[in-house]
């Protein structure tokens, strides 16, 4: 952060990305800005492109007409889950900023809110939520817990923000325009050295309370003249009052990493652990980093900061930043699917967290004869939303039949992030020790509250192998060098490297036969070092 704020005090505030791993600052810069920050950094600094003079190739990402488009294909697709689009707001050049709503039904539900590009230069978080949105509408048939977000939630998606920026980047630019396209000088003419104001530090919360923005109009950062004073701004304060969601979410790109507010203030918020408690599941799914905005570097203005701190506009919200990625523009699709791929658990956590929501963090159970006994610790994901008189009602199905006697365990009430841990019993009619079993835990109440969570159990477990790599002789090497010690069977030898690009692994001489069995687990015991951060 130190570095940040030096370079900040440079007068240069266009910071596009910061890589806490690798330890890098990625910062847009002219000639001038670039000689600033050689004096200050000469051995550390790094030119990675002095080209930004050629027109972006938008290549695999959506141009904003494709992904109008696409909204209105979800749409086509699937009409009794999709809204018909709707408009916004307009931009300064009478773009329409589009939206749908994606839900099952016509009953108002708790909503959560996702929007991207409101920088001009981040395509990728538009991938990103139409990822996500397709990932949802293809799995309301077949997930469970995919069904019961979209029974039970308005999940909001508009993929892009600032209309006239996307296109102007589309079709006149590099690709790194930022800001909106509001003419400051109103002298008619739009012109990159002085138009345009960052909509993300033009919302009225704490608006240009702390030299997290700039006053200046050629700045990257420049909040506009008053806030809200763009019309795309002022279209997201209105739209996102009127459906008064639990949770607010602007994607971004890029640095991987997951920020919450404050971001004017190094002073948490009074959320700031339920904030951790839902940063810290995300992680487990995209290994983003998770923190206070702060300390990345000072902002205000921001989206986060509205979402959560406006109450007197709209009830309390979460408010959330995705910096997804590692590049402004990728070229790569795999990447990028990649980049889709390991956001769309985290954004599903942000959608159980809008509304009353049972995750199971731990599921055990033994066999006492043709009983079962499940333990079971759960803990409610919704923010601000407890769940009173809780039921769990127990049920084993074989080829969706139930085929036994199931029971029914009240639970009690479970705060907002709160857990509950109980045990239910299930007697079976007839039991399979090889078969493998489909749970349906349903937890209701007498409030409007139904939840099915699915999972599977195995009859009473048989031991079929067991090795301890104590020797070689049920093992044959492939590719590297193996060496066993002590009990342990090692990759490389104890002190050594990996070498790049190791593929190799070790195979079972006998394969075990395994056709009779309906279910097998695999339990393996290893340890690892590897290197810091990763």
């Amino acid at each position: 952060k130190t570095d940040i704020d030096k370079i900040i005090s440079l007068g240069i505030n266009d910071i596009s990305a910061i890589d806490l791993r690798k330890k890098y600052i990625d910062v847009v810069v002219n000639e001038t800005e670039y000689n600033k920050i050689k004096n200050l950094y000469p051995s550390e600094i790094r030119l990675r492109s002095s080209d930004i003079k050629t027109l972006i190739n938008f290549g695999p990402y959506y141009t904003y007409n494709e992904a109008m488009s696409e909204i209105q294909n979800f749409y086509n697709s699937y009409p009794n889950l999709v809204s018909q689009p709707f408009i916004v707001g307009l931009s300064w050049e009478n773009r329409q900023i589009k939206g749908i709503k994606i839900s099952s039904n016509n009953n108002q539900k708790p909503a959560v809110w996702f929007n991207s590009a409101i920088h001009a230069r981040e395509p990728g978080g538009v991938s990103a939520l139409l990822g996500f949105a397709n990932y949802l509408l293809k799995n309301y048939n077949k997930s469970l817990e995919v069904k019961y977000l979209l029974d039970n939630r308005d999940i909001y998606i508009i993929p892009v923000t600032n209309p006239d920026g996307y296109v102007f980047n589309e079709i006149y630019s590099s690709g790194m325009w930022r800001k909106n396209k509001r003419d400051n000088n109103n002298n008619g003419t739009f012109e990159t050295t002085y138009d345009g104001v960052d909509l993300n530090r033009n919302f009225g919360y704490m608006w240009g309370c702390c030299n997290g923005s700039s006053p200046n109009p050629p700045d990257e950062t420049y909040r506009g003249p008053s806030p809200f004073s763009e019309p795309e701004s002022q279209a997201y304060r209105n739209f996102f009052n009127q459906i008064k969601p639990t949770i607010g979410v602007d994607i971004h790109t890029y640095s991987n990493l997951n920020l919450w507010p404050w971001g004017y203030t190094s002073t948490p918020t009074s959320d700031d652990s339920a904030y951790r408690t839902l940063a810290w599941k995300m992680f487990r799914h995209n290994a983003y980093r998770s923190f206070q905005a702060y300390f990345l570097y000072m902002t205000d203005g921001t989206t986060d900061d509205w979402i959560y701190g406006a109450t007197n506009e709209h009830n309390k919200a979460l408010g959330w930043t995705f910096e997804i990625g590692e590049n402004f523009y990728q070229p790569d699709t795999n990447i990028i699917l990649e980049q889709v791929g390991e956001n769309i658990f985290p954004f599903l956590y942000l959608v159980k967290a809008s509304g009353p929501y049972i995750e199971i963090e731990k599921f055990n159970y033994i066999f006492k004869n043709d009983t079962i006994i499940v333990q079971i610790s759960g803990q409610n994901l919704g923010f601000n939303n407890p769940i009173n008189n809780l039921y769990a009602n127990l049920k084993i199905l074989d080829n969706n039949n139930a085929i036994g006697i199931d029971t029914i365990a009240y639970i009690g009430n479970l705060n907002s992030l709160g857990y509950g841990f109980f045990n239910i019993q299930f007697k079976f009619l007839s039991l399979n020790n090889c078969k493998n079993y489909k749970v349906h835990i349903v937890f209701y109440n007498n409030l409007g509250f139904n939840q099915i969570v699915e999972k599977f159990i195995a009859g009473q477990k048989n031991q079929v192998f067991v090795d301890d790599f104590n020797n070689n002789s049920n093992w044959q090497v492939n590719g590297g060098t193996w060496v066993f010690s002590n009990g342990y069977l090692r990759t490389n030898p104890s002190g050594t490297l990996y070498n790049n690009n190791l593929n190799t692994d070790v195979r079972l001489l006998n394969p075990l036969n395994l056709s009779s069995y309906d279910y097998v687990e695999a339990i393996i015991t290893h340890k690892w070092r590897i290197e810091g951060d990763y």
